[in-house]
């Protein structure tokens, strides 16, 4: 099936620059052609946890990332351009290559473009770029804003979007359309571990319509700022699982077990707001993020309701809370080759729960399950203008958006290398 897939995405990109380079005359030098490869590697330091890829207590491989991409202005006022891009993190996505954009552009003034295809959504400071190791000098962007689980989730939009400059130094940009969200990606992972003792797994997804905003300020002195925000409205996850019960006197066996429903959001609803701050080899970075989550599954099984009442079966299970992040950090570059960087992070299931209790008592589970607290140390050497090396390390309090939450005190170690054309 990849490989169908593949065939049709090359079949595209062929029409997509033949058909507006023959109308007006362009040729193979005009199509601009980049693209990167990195492999990276991970582990913890503790048996009793796992984070982004699993086993990756024991290191792992399965880091990876590389993108191709072909971009080219047939007029002056209009450009076009498509990347194919593909990541392995643990089973999410496994290096199946996809459509990462693919759009149109043109520009009638400065102040008022329009795109169409599929975007990148503009979506904090580093959102649009996340994939490219190049531009910054950590391996991970802190969870607090950027958490991998929601990667694929938050990555394009396909739709029409607007942009422009306005006095002052005033930019916008603004997208409307729909959005994909894969039945075995880093979102659906993530609430179907919510539902773990069910044995739930997902089976289709959906979403009515998404739109995305960012307006930013960059003042003449190095200062930027900007407000984000991104909504999914209509969000849904068809869920079902099949099992057996634990074993109870007098039956041998426990009773069959099959249960499914469908999770549904109100709008998921992230806000973001940012400040950069770049001196010579000095970069300051802070960016501060709330995600309004509602959601809730009504659960439909094969038992009566009191049997499933006797066994402790849910039959609804939802929560509305605010997940709340924010980081600091720092990067300088003390050679021309070499850059070393710093940040730390906080990210909280509740925002009016930083201790945890309510956490406990709703789910019972540790307090430091709602929590995550962020040091991290990054260090990058640049190779060559196209070979870039960094390592980190990061020393973490709490085990929220983590497998297997064991303990509350870890440490995390990355390496990456990466090639960029």
């Amino acid at each position: 099936m990849k490989h169908y897939a593949t065939r049709f995405w090359v079949v595209a990109l062929v029409a997509l620059f033949a058909l507006p380079a023959a109308a007006v005359g362009m040729g193979l030098d005009d199509i601009n052609i980049h693209g990167f490869v990195s492999q990276g590697y991970i582990s913890l330091n503790s048996e009793d946890m796992d984070f982004l890829v699993a086993d990756s207590h024991e290191g792992s491989f399965e880091f990876n990332e590389m993108a191709l991409n072909f971009s080219a202005r047939p007029m002056d006022d209009l450009s076009m351009g498509v990347q194919l891009a593909a990541f392995d993190m643990g089973n999410i996505s496994n290096d199946e290559v996809q459509v990462d954009w693919a759009f149109g552009d043109y520009s009638f003034r400065d102040y008022l473009g329009i795109q169409a295809g599929i975007m990148k959504i503009p979506f904090g400071l580093y959102n649009e770029v996340r994939k490219v190791d190049m531009v910054r000098t950590s391996i991970l962007l802190p969870t607090s804003v950027y958490p991998e689980w929601f990667r694929e989730t938050f990555a394009r939009i396909k739709g029409v979007g607007l942009y422009g400059t306005l006095p002052g130094n005033f930019s916008y940009h603004a997208m409307y359309g729909d959005v994909d969200i894969p039945t075995d990606g880093g979102l659906t992972d993530g609430l179907e571990s919510l539902l773990a003792d069910l044995g739930m797994n997902t089976s289709g997804t959906e979403v009515d319509y998404a739109y995305a905003g960012k307006l930013q300020w960059d003042s003449p002195f190095g200062l930027k700022l900007a407000a984000s925000l991104y909504t999914l409205d209509g969000l849904y996850l068809d869920m079902s699982g099949t099992g057996y019960l634990p074993a109870t006197a007098p039956l041998p066996v426990g009773l069959p077990l099959s249960v499914n429903g469908r999770l549904e959001f109100e709008p998921l609803e992230v806000y973001v707001l940012s400040a950069e701050y770049i001196k010579d080899r000095l970069t300051l970075a802070a960016e501060y993020a709330e995600y309004e989550l509602d959601f809730s599954i009504n659960i439909n099984s094969n038992l009566d309701a009191a049997t499933s009442a006797f066994l402790g079966i849910p039959s609804r299970v939802g929560d509305k809370t605010t997940m709340q992040g924010y980081y600091g950090s720092i990067a300088y570059r003390v050679l021309d080759p070499l850059e070393i960087g710093a940040y730390y992070s906080e990210t909280y299931y509740d925002k009016s729960d930083h201790s945890g209790d309510k956490f406990k008592a709703k789910f019972g589970r540790p307090e430091y399950d709602s929590w995550n607290k962020d040091i991290c140390l990054s260090a990058r050497y640049d190779i060559s203008p196209n070979w870039c090396a960094k390592v980190e390390g990061h020393l973490i309090d709490g085990a929220y958006l983590a497998y297997s939450a064991n303990a509350r005190y870890w440490e995390m170690y990355a390496a990456k290398l990466t090639y960029s054309f």
